[in-house]
């Protein structure tokens, strides 16, 4: 079984939410063998999505199961907006990601000075912090790119295992899924997301897996899923999450 259930057909705006639009992305995935193809739209653009795009996708590729899921941007003090977005449609699943700590957008590029404002140590347990005050809100089904404070490449003196119980529990008690996600390759740190330890402690604490590219253009969609797999199976999955109104179906990996 292999899905791809994190997929952005609007990209950061630069794609309208259509037919046209959204097909290729479809196309790529029906090529590739995919089983399951999930959108997940950044939460931004939820007032923009036509959710009837959805069933025309699913009757041109039968072959493809078409998921409708979010990206939801967890952000500590906005709890009611991160559920209300959470509950706007009946999503097949929702991501859980954290970019943010306060007002500080630590992914984006153009903010990475702010690196060295912190000690980083503290900065890895604030975020994991957050990854578990997200998991705790019991709105999301995924977390999203789950040690993504490492995307430019700063680490913590401490070993990267030791902040991730509080976060590990919370994302256990939730009955969350850990996302795969190949496009940390592609990034600064050219690492996936989670590294292979991570999804080690992920394993010790059976929680499930699933896949994903966080394509934001057609072309990305599947990308590096013979690695994923691969690393998957050396850390000792098996099986992988999938879902469907929200509820989880294993199934073989």
């Amino acid at each position: 079984m292999l899905v791809d259930y994190h997929v952005h057909g609007m990209a950061h705006g630069e794609f309208k939410h259509t037919l046209e639009n959204l097909e290729p992305f479809v196309a790529v995935a029906a090529e590739k063998g995919l089983n399951e193809l999930g959108f997940t739209e950044h939460d931004w653009f939820l007032a923009e999505l036509d959710f009837s795009i959805y069933g025309k996708l699913q009757a041109l590729y039968p072959r493809v199961k078409i998921r409708i899921g979010l990206e939801l941007d967890y952000k500590e003090d906005e709890e009611t907006e991160f559920a209300r977005k959470a509950l706007a449609y009946p999503f097949d699943y929702t991501i859980g990601s954290v970019h943010d700590i306060k007002d500080w957008p630590f992914d984006h590029p153009d903010h990475i000075a702010q690196f060295d404002i912190w000690d980083k140590d503290l900065l890895y347990e604030k975020y994991f912090s957050l990854v578990a005050k997200m998991a705790d809100t019991r709105l999301c089904q995924v977390v999203g790119h789950l040690d993504l404070i490492k995307v430019f490449g700063f680490r913590p003196a401490k070993k990267i295992t030791e902040f991730l119980p509080t976060a590990l529990a919370a994302i256990k008690e939730a009955k969350m899924a850990v996302e795969i996600n190949t496009n940390g390759w592609y990034k600064p740190i050219k690492e996936v997301y989670p590294a292979e330890e991570v999804l080690a402690e992920c394993f010790q604490y059976d929680i499930p897996i699933t896949l994903s590219s966080d394509a934001h253009q057609f072309c990305q969609v599947g990308r590096d899923f013979d690695k994923a797999v691969q690393l998957a199976k050396k850390v000792g999955y098996t099986k992988i999450a999938t879902f469907h109104n929200k509820e989880m179906i294993i199934q073989p990996l």
